[in-house]
């Protein structure tokens, strides 16, 4: 003969007191575990669409940083000039520092810039 233990619980979705018939049950119904289950995806849902509109955002400033670097390739340019055109210096994809000569590389995908002066970057493709 089978005899059965009740759990004394609240229900995480509505606040009601009932009786669990596992220690591991959370909801007093299917329709409170069914809302608690929706609202989670909702908000799972809503921060990932805020995480891919700031990544798209980022990988548009990128874009447009390489798309300059590639118009101006092998140039040596003005900051100034670059930054009109809308060129964010604060913007790269990795840089390196392997030739000391030139100092620090910066690169936004496949085009990088050195520093010759405050004033005038030289554009170099990798």
């Amino acid at each position: 003969m089978k005899t059965s233990s009740l759990y004394h619980k609240n229900c995480r979705e509505c606040g009601q007191y009932f009786e669990a018939r596992r220690l591991n049950q959370f909801y007093c119904q299917a329709k409170c575990k069914n809302r608690a289950n929706n609202r989670k995806a909702r908000e799972s849902d809503w921060q990932n669409q805020y995480v891919k509109s700031i990544t798209a955002s980022l990988n548009q400033i990128l874009w447009r940083n390489r798309i300059l670097l590639q118009q101006y390739l092998d140039e040596e340019v003005a900051l100034a000039e670059l930054k009109e055109e809308g060129f964010q210096l604060n913007h790269i994809t990795h840089f390196t520092s392997a030739d000391t000569k030139k100092g620090n590389i910066f690169f936004c995908y496949d085009f990088g810039y050195y520093f010759i002066n405050e004033n005038y970057i030289k554009i170099i493709q990798s």
